[in-house]
């Protein structure tokens, strides 16, 4: 099973997870999301979507995330990607969803992000590319950033995360 976080719960964040629990729940698993807002404004969100209904999943929280399904989703609340700690809640894959990191200009060895999740790929025009750690992103690139313990060779059905 795949174990995905989430940085970022805006529209984008919430979407996803959305989309993770109705179509993947039993390949892709929610480890983590970081967000500003509070835990039960964030399950509030999710449960109650304005556009998609009310999910049909039952959400509950606790003082360090909340469930949903069979997934216990720890919810950080850091202002620094650099003291996020995806390695201990185990993700493979961190979606960046915030708006906040667009790295124009920059490359993500200079991006501060921690070293476990520096390796990415960047979707440019649905075409799928490995940057080196020199690469600079355009404005309209978008970053996925995975994990140093799955080394991709190819990436198949790989989408870009935009509003």
């Amino acid at each position: 099973m795949v174990k995905i976080g989430i940085n970022g719960f805006g529209r984008i964040g919430r979407l996803i997870l959305r989309a993770l629990l109705e179509n993947y729940k039993d390949k892709i698993q929610v480890v983590g999301i970081n967000d500003l807002g509070s835990i039960d404004t964030n399950a509030h969100l999710i449960k109650y979507d304005s556009t998609h209904g009310t999910l049909p999943h039952d959400v509950s929280t606790s003082k360090d995330g909340f469930k949903i399904l069979n997934q216990n989703i720890k919810v950080f609340a850091e202002r620094d990607p650099a003291n996020l700690p995806w390695g201990k809640v185990g993700a493979d894959i961190v979606l960046e969803c915030t708006g906040l990191f667009l790295l124009v200009g920059k490359s993500i060895k200079d991006s501060n992000l921690p070293e476990e999740v520096r390796v990415g790929a960047i979707v440019r025009k649905s075409k799928v590319m490995m940057p080196k750690s020199t690469s600079v992103f355009e404005k309209n690139d978008i970053v996925v950033l995975l994990s140093k313990r799955d080394q991709l060779k190819e990436v198949e059905n790989l989408f870009s995360i935009t509003s």
